[in-house]
């Protein structure tokens, strides 16, 4: 078992083999415009929760939940041009998204809605399993139990 785990931990990142499959098959345009309008959509119910009672409630909340709507959109454009991004540029998105779904978890209000908020996570995750390594996989874990912890613990 221990063998497997050293394995698993020492693959390598799948993003260029990933990204040689999807031009291989022309599916790369798909899968930007997939991307884009998943973090569309999910990057404004932080702006539209600004009108929930559940949502950010002070003047600092909803600043932030503004900001990450602004975030999400641009970075919804980002995916919807042509040119697939590079393996850093995946990583940046990566990075931005996880921050703006933390960010808007710690802002909520009512615990129940920071921690669904939270579970947002799952789909970062899901995105680092299928196109980085482990390593990236482990730091989400991190952040994500971290993250959890808070709505938890209120």
């Amino acid at each position: 078992m221990i063998g497997t785990v050293r394995r698993w931990w020492r693959e390598p990142d799948h993003y260029y083999w990933i990204t040689a499959i999807l031009a291989a098959r022309g599916a790369q345009s798909e899968v930007c415009r997939l991307i884009s309008v998943l973090t569309l959509g999910l990057g404004c119910l932080p702006a539209v929760m600004i009108w929930s009672p559940a949502g950010p409630n002070s003047v600092y909340s909803k600043v932030i939940a503004l900001v990450v709507g602004v975030c999400s959109a641009g970075v919804a454009a980002y995916w919807a041009r042509r040119r697939w991004p590079t393996r850093t540029q995946s990583l940046a998105f990566a990075g931005l998204m996880t921050a703006s779904i933390v960010a808007m978890t710690f802002t909520h209000t009512n615990p129940v809605s920071g921690f669904v908020t939270g579970c947002s996570l799952v789909a970062i995750a899901a995105y680092l399993v299928f196109f980085h390594t482990s390593r990236y996989l482990l730091v989400m874990v991190v952040v994500a139990l971290g993250t959890m912890a808070v709505p938890i613990a209120r």
